[in-house]
């Protein structure tokens, strides 16, 4: 006989081990016949081209060509022509000429690649004929695999392009022709083939692949464990377990919207049972989820490009990024942490659902996930570009599979398999994203918008850097309604950049300020990603949703302006003045906690709530005197509840949660 706890045991092993698979993505074609096993060979054969170039690259032209058409080539195989049609499912004539057209662009480049070199400014009919076929379908890809949004930016970037002269003075120029337009995008590295395609090209591609092998080696499951253990039986458990664990996902997965996908259907659930609104289970989900792609040593694929556009080696992005991404996770935990205190939602109180210290520590879990992890930090220190030391971390944790895992050779072999598969399916947005962000980048250049807008920010700036620092925050917000990080990174780092830079801010503090809000549009309505992603999977109402996500995220509008206005936060200055910074930082991230959920050591009066957020707001910007001021008014309140919850327990009128 099977018992009430074996039962239970084997539901929590069931619903952990959803997360070494991943969930089936809705626009995807779902075949059933050999041909759905040849389409996942190809995205097999994907990944290892990318595994194989990591280590071996080939020049840069030919390398991101081969990148842009494969991933081409196995969008128009696997993602549907309309997801609410069944005729969308089939292979239709449009996905075979767009597929011959991938074939035969990328063919001309490797061809003539040399020509192409040697005479960058020449260009044929066939050449120019091919350019803009493959605009075209890059533009139908990215629809199928993105939605409208990104491909309706480069539309209108295009059509500023070609009608320039005929525009109103603010906005005219010269103008661009169709020549100029396809041998800049087709036939040279500024296009499609650009700086954006070969990051991803090279390096995030790796890390999609590295993600995907640690995930089906076992690393989701131990990342779960290892949340379970830390924050499971502790006040509102469920809800901190959906941080640690999606803050630890993020190490090794840069997607948010995927990041919530896989753990958000163990969390968001256990959330629920426990007694949290949906909304709210939802809206922790999507914020710790977004927030994985800040978590270093493996960042979201937007700070691999700003290493690549600030020509800064990635160990460097991953020092700055440390305090940042702690203040963020910090600032996520404690509003958990007050919210459930205020709705005296306790932990997990089952002992079966947490497993033991013992078992979760074993040497055979941790090995598969922090082996390869150690690998790859320890390449990187030692001077290793970010692809090999990704190339060195996969070889890694296959070798350390193979040895240590208990399961058959066969088995063994086929979970490899299936996570090279997945990876390759992984990469086809990516590489449609960046030959689709290219297109934009592209077009800024050639008709100077780009300079424009620098220059209209530049004068900002003059005025007031905190005026032009908002004005930033906001275009890079809006950037990225609706399309992933690293493309609102990209076109932000290009707009918006400079005139940071110019102004007197670091390349590194100026750019993790735009990758910021690139990465927190995803959770500001009215499109907001990840938070719609983690509503269906709640099934809550998406705007009350976000809602919660806004003030549970609160610090992530905040910590950008403290370590632009406090650099010790990007481990820059003496250890002193480091220490000294992130401790008054992480103060002003709790009080701005405590007032957005109305609780500190018992629930806010409102002014109470008013006087925590403005001692907040006070340790945003390192001053002695503020920071005295701000921890003053912070500490006021502490002390005003703590006495008040004294009282009540002598007086015996009331309880205290805290």
């Amino acid at each position: 006989m099977v018992n009430n706890q074996d039962l239970k045991k084997l539901e929590e092993q069931k619903a952990i081990e959803k997360l070494n698979e991943e969930a089936p993505d809705p626009k995807q074609r779902q075949f059933q016949s050999w041909f759905g096993k040849v389409v996942m060979f190809l995205a097999f054969v994907y990944a290892m081209y990318h595994v194989v170039t990591a280590l071996m690259p080939l020049p840069n032209l030919m390398q991101r060509s081969i990148h842009v058409g494969f991933g081409l080539i196995l969008a128009f195989l696997l993602y549907k022509t309309h997801q609410k049609t069944k005729i969308g499912n089939r292979i239709s004539i449009v996905d075979i000429l767009a597929i011959l057209i991938a074939i035969l662009s990328t063919i001309y480049i490797v061809v003539n690649y040399l020509d192409i070199m040697r005479n960058p400014s020449s260009s044929t009919t066939l050449g120019l004929t091919l350019g803009f076929l493959l605009l075209l379908i890059i533009l139908e890809g990215a629809r199928r695999v993105m939605g409208m949004a990104f491909p309706i930016i480069a539309i209108i970037m295009l059509g500023y392009a070609f009608l320039g002269p005929h525009l109103p003075s603010f906005l005219a120029h010269r103008g661009v022709s169709f020549t100029q337009m396809f041998q800049q995008l087709y036939l040279s590295p500024l296009g499609y083939f650009g700086q954006v395609t070969g990051v991803i090209a090279s390096v995030i591609s790796v890390f999609i692949i590295f993600g995907s092998i640690l995930i089906v080696t076992g690393g989701g499951r131990t990342f779960m464990d290892i949340a379970l253990l830390i924050a499971g039986k502790r006040t509102g458990g469920p809800a901190k377990v959906a941080v640690v664990s999606s803050g630890m996902f993020g190490l090794i997965n840069g997607s948010a919207a995927a990041n919530v996908a896989v753990t958000g259907n163990f969390n968001i659930p256990m959330m629920k049972k426990l007694g949290y609104k949906p909304a709210f289970a939802g809206a922790v989900e999507s914020t710790a989820s977004n927030g994985g792609q800040l978590v270093p040593p493996i960042m979201g694929a937007a700070a691999f490009v700003m290493a690549e556009i600030i020509n800064t080696p990635y160990s460097e992005i991953i020092k700055a990024a440390i305090i940042p991404a702690m203040l963020f996770y910090l600032g996520v935990l404690m509003s958990v942490h007050f919210y459930s205190k205020k709705k005296n939602i306790k932990g997990l109180q089952d002992s079966s659902e947490v497993q033991s210290a013992k078992e979760v520590l074993r040497f055979s879990k941790l090995i598969h996930l922090f082996g390869p992890i150690a690998a790859f930090l320890y390449f990187i220190v030692r001077g290793f570009t970010p692809q090999n030391a990704g190339f060195w971390a996969i070889a890694i944790a296959v070798i350390l599979f193979l040895i240590f895992d208990k399961q058959s050779i066969v088995t063994k072999f086929g979970k490899l398999y299936k996570g090279f598969v997945n990876g390759g399916i992984g990469i086809i947005m990516m590489a449609i994203l960046g030959s689709t962000a290219q297109i934009i980048v592209s077009v800024l250049g050639q008709t100077g918008l780009g300079v424009r807008f620098s220059s209209i920010i530049a004068n900002i700036n003059d005025v007031s850097l905190l005026f032009g620092l908002i004005v930033a925050m906001v275009i890079a917000i809006i950037l990225g309604m609706g399309i992933p990080t690293v493309a609102a990174y990209v076109v932000a780092a290009s707009v918006l950049g400079p005139p940071l830079v110019s102004a007197g801010l670091d390349p590194i503090t100026a750019h993790l300020f735009l990758f910021y809000f690139a990465l927190i549009s995803g959770i500001t309505p009215p499109v907001c990603t990840s938070v719609y992603v983690a509503a269906a999977i709640a099934k809550a109402n998406w705007l009350r949703t976000s809602f919660w996500a806004l003030l549970i995220g609160l610090s992530g509008f905040i910590i950008p302006y403290m370590f632009v206005y406090g650099n010790e936060l990007l481990l820059n200055g003496t250890v002193g003045a480091i220490l000294i910074t992130t401790l008054t930082a992480m103060i002003g991230v709790i009080g701005l906690s405590a007032a957005t959920m109305g609780y500190l050591i018992r629930d806010n009066k409102v002014y109470e709530t008013i006087i925590l957020a403005i001692g907040s707001l006070l340790l945003v910007i390192p001053h002695v005197a503020l920071d005295l001021i701000g921890f003053l008014l912070i500490s006021i309140i502490f002390v005003v509840q703590f006495i008040k919850n004294r009282k009540s327990v002598i007086s015996g009128v009331g309880t205290v949660k805290a």
